[in-house]
């Protein structure tokens, strides 16, 4: 039963193990919402700028694996 629990600091407070994942976790998920948000607004204030899309003549496929390609394409306009 002692294996499933970890000190912390002097006072002999015991907590449990799982309590520090819950708090991992939950950094972890603010970390993602944050990169997340982000990128939105990174792609919303882009958008005004550039197309969400270009079109491209793709001119070469290799195929890396069965579900995995590398694709080369040329643009028809450039990115900047």
């Amino acid at each position: 039963m002692r294996d499933s629990f970890a000190l912390v600091g002097k006072s002999g407070d015991e907590v449990p193990r799982y309590f520090y994942s819950y708090l991992f976790l939950i950094a972890r998920t603010e970390a993602y919402a944050l990169v997340a948000r982000t990128m939105i607004q990174a792609a919303e204030a882009n958008s005004a700028v550039n197309p969400s899309w270009w079109n491209a003549e793709v001119v070469r496929h290799e195929q890396r694996g069965f579900d995995l390609a590398v694709l080369t394409v040329r643009l028809d306009q450039p990115m900047a």
